[in-house]
């Protein structure tokens, strides 16, 4: 049964991977972790990730670190559930809810457009979040602090 699960996961995830709006007018595509503002010495792990996104408190250097989860894209959104946190979409909200009701925790805001996330990103400081490295263009001080994925983009 759990065989059957996670390939059945694995063909999702390249389906997706495969067939959904990635971008054009370039041979290669990233997805990278950013921070906007001064991130220099931040180093997250898969772990303090997955909690920095439920809305659990991550420290690092003192200083608590922010997030935004960016669903402004399809493609995007797949990977964020299956590498990023690492769970279904339902398990994902099922946590946040458990979390902000145990633990009063601050959600993370959510944005569904890409102009929501830009605007969001640029008037805010010390704050992690993924994107597609051809959307930080229109980004001020944006420190790029791992590259998730990496692959040829495909055309429509």
């Amino acid at each position: 049964m759990m065989c059957r699960r996670l390939g059945a996961m694995l063909l999702l995830f390249m389906a997706v991977f495969s067939h959904a709006g990635a971008p054009t007018g370039s041979d290669e595509a990233s997805i990278v972790l950013l921070c906007r503002g001064d991130c220099d010495a931040v180093a997250l792990d898969s772990l303090r990730l997955r909690k920095l996104f439920l809305g659990l408190p991550v420290a690092s250097d003192g200083d608590y670190l922010q997030a935004a989860i960016n669903l402004s894209d399809p493609k995007l959104e797949a990977f964020f559930y299956q590498s990023v946190v690492a769970m279904s979409r339902k398990s994902f909200e099922n946590k946040r809810l458990l979390y902000k009701l145990r633990f009063a925790a601050t959600l993370p805001p959510q944005f569904y457009k890409l102009s929501a996330w830009q605007r969001y990103m640029q008037g805010q400081e010390a704050v992690i979040s993924y994107a597609w490295a051809h959307d930080l263009s229109d980004l001020d001080a944006v420190t790029i602090l791992q590259t998730l994925w990496q692959g040829e983009a495909l055309e429509n």
